[in-house]
């Protein structure tokens, strides 16, 4: 005798825990930390929890947009806490929320544009220096120098300062 072959709504729906705030994928993660189910056979592969549930809600994502979290749980597959985007709007979000890889989570947002541009061009101090004042990693800082459009700006300042050592040191 067959398994009855459950549909993708009600194999997704039924590893959902919902709470006050997000619906928790708790089927598989992936290392990432994303949810993560198959399309059925094992030829048809694997799809991300949040997008199944996207797609079940509001039919399929159109080509070049991502599903995006509003919420930042990467397991969260409310419908309403996800929406649609871009690479480039992804990557903006992610900058703006300071959810750069490998930084600490939702601290960068403290460093403003005119901040970074006041203490590392006017006043000379290096990424690393601001990055101690505020418990982050210089990457963090320069990251988000970069997400302002700054980065070539800094290699100019890069440049320049290199220039003044070598000149010092002569």
């Amino acid at each position: 005798m067959r398994a009855i072959k459950r549909t993708p709504s009600e194999r997704l729906w039924s590893r959902v825990v919902k709470t006050d705030e997000c619906w928790l994928w708790t089927g598989t993660i992936t290392t990432s930390g994303y949810g993560q189910l198959s399309r059925g056979r094992h030829a048809e592969g694997y799809v991300a929890a949040h997008r199944l549930a996207w797609e079940l809600t509001h039919g399929p994502v159109p080509t070049g947009l991502w599903v995006l979290h509003h919420c930042d749980v990467r397991n969260c597959v409310r419908p309403d806490h996800l929406f649609l985007g871009t690479t480039t709007d992804n990557m903006r979000d992610m900058a703006q929320k300071g959810r750069q890889r490998g930084h600490p989570p939702f601290k960068t947002h403290i460093l403003s544009r005119e901040y970074l541009v006041r203490e590392y061009f006017q006043r000379g101090r290096s990424s690393v220096d601001i990055a101690r004042e505020h418990g982050l990693s210089s990457r963090a800082v320069r990251d988000r120098m970069d997400a302002f459009g700054l980065k070539r700006d800094i290699g100019f300042i890069q440049r320049t300062r290199l220039a003044r050592r070598k000149a010092a040191s002569n």
